[in-house]
């Protein structure tokens, strides 16, 4: 007798790291900005959505966070995220606060 697929064999694989970073990236990109680059994902106890920090950074620097992306595991579907409004202010502030480190930094680009 032939043993039966459970119906958790028929998920679609998770989603790993890099697939969850390319997909806020790509949405931050055409969306948001170039200063804003999606953090280091992190799978949420219940295995099925990845929390994403949304980073405000400049070549070379690292401001902070200013938000964050909710995405699915397995379709890799940005279900929600920090509202863009609130990215853009949460940017000019730490924008403000690291003035003389971003400007260092993208001086320290060019130079390269």
């Amino acid at each position: 007798m032939a043993k039966r697929k459970s119906s958790v064999d028929k998920e679609l694989p998770r989603a790993n790291i890099v697939n969850i970073q390319g997909k806020v990236n790509g949405f931050l990109m055409s969306q948001v900005g170039t200063v804003y680059c999606a953090g280091t994902p992190v799978l949420n106890d219940d295995g099925k959505t990845w929390t994403v920090p949304i980073l405000y950074a400049t070549p070379g620097f690292v401001a902070g966070p200013v938000g964050e992306a909710q995405v699915d595991a397995y379709t890799r579907e940005i279900l929600s995220h920090t509202e863009i409004a609130e990215l853009y202010r949460q940017g000019r502030r730490l924008g403000r606060k690291y003035r003389a480190e971003i400007e260092a930094a993208f001086l320290r680009a060019r130079k390269s």
